[in-house]
């Protein structure tokens, strides 16, 4: 219900005023009184309902912002964990190249030209080199010619 109200001012302020009245049940007729606290109990059960789905969804957002962050720090230590497995897996890489190689100078009294020629023929370094060679020179696709007098008589050159 409004009601407009003028003020009787120089300005003739005027304003509205909005008003909430309850209806009450009839006191002489119980009926309508347990129809009243029916629709009461219902509107409060919705009310309630209402309410607690405020609070589900209030506490399920309060989960997720809490949540995150503590998501994003696991996720920080996760990658600080694997970072530092990577580290820890390099250092003993590191640490068992330098046995071998000390292994590998105490077995060859100390001299490096025989041990980087015994690496060199285990690793099969050679073999590399005569293959990339054939395969540089079989590229080149050279013609190769024999020079002769003319004859089949191939005097002066000796086979064996």
């Amino acid at each position: 219900m409004n009601y407009t109200f003028h003020a009787m001012s120089a300005e003739k302020l005027s304003f509205l005023l909005s008003v909430v009245s309850t209806i009450g049940p009839r006191v002489d007729d119980f009926g309508s009184f347990l129809r009243r606290n029916k629709w009461r109990d219902s509107q409060t059960r919705e009310a309630e309902a209402l309410k607690n789905q405020a609070k589900a969804s209030l506490f399920a957002i309060k989960q997720k912002a809490e949540g995150e962050p503590n998501a994003k720090f696991k996720e920080a230590d996760g990658d600080l964990y694997t970072k530092i497995k990577e580290v820890e897996g390099l250092r003993a890489f590191g640490n068992g190249q330098g046995f071998y190689v000390k292994t590998l100078m105490d077995s060859f009294g100390g001299s490096y030209t025989v041990a980087r020629d015994y690496l060199m023929i285990n690793n099969e370094i050679f073999e590399n080199i005569v293959r990339i060679n054939s395969d540089v020179v079989r590229g080149l696709q050279p013609k190769i010619s024999i020079w002769t007098n003319g004859g089949d008589n191939l005097d002066g050159f000796r086979w064996g």
